[in-house]
């Protein structure tokens, strides 16, 4: 008995190390906005910050930063967000994103760039 718990314990003890969240960079732009979005994808969840910038006409140009968590999922990133939702395939033969119409300065759609970071 005593030795199956010590074996357990060392076992435990052991075991491996967590592995590390994959990152990512994503790049999107359509004309005069574009966004950058930066992921850090775990196990349970998908960190996330979405920055947009808006250049066109008709008001100040400036960025807007928005932050949150979701549930990690392979190939697919749905963020929700207060002001709006997004969505980021990652598919390396078919990416896409898409945003609704309340992120403000944010593209609605486009084919954007995912760069995986060390």
């Amino acid at each position: 008995m005593t030795r199956t718990f010590i074996l357990a314990a060392a076992l435990v003890a052991s075991g491996t190390a967590a592995a590390s969240p994959e990152r990512y960079r994503v790049d999107v732009a359509d004309g005069h906005r574009k966004a950058i979005l930066a992921l850090e994808r775990g196990p349970v969840e998908t960190r996330w910050m979405l920055a947009c910038f808006d250049e066109g006409p008709g008001h100040p140009a400036r960025w807007v930063i928005r932050k949150g968590v979701a549930t990690a999922e392979p190939e697919w990133v749905m963020g929700e967000h207060p002001e709006g939702r997004f969505t980021l395939a990652t598919r390396p033969t078919a990416p896409l994103f898409m945003a609704t119409a309340g992120l403000d300065g944010c593209p609605r759609a486009g084919v954007p760039t995912v760069r995986r970071l060390p």
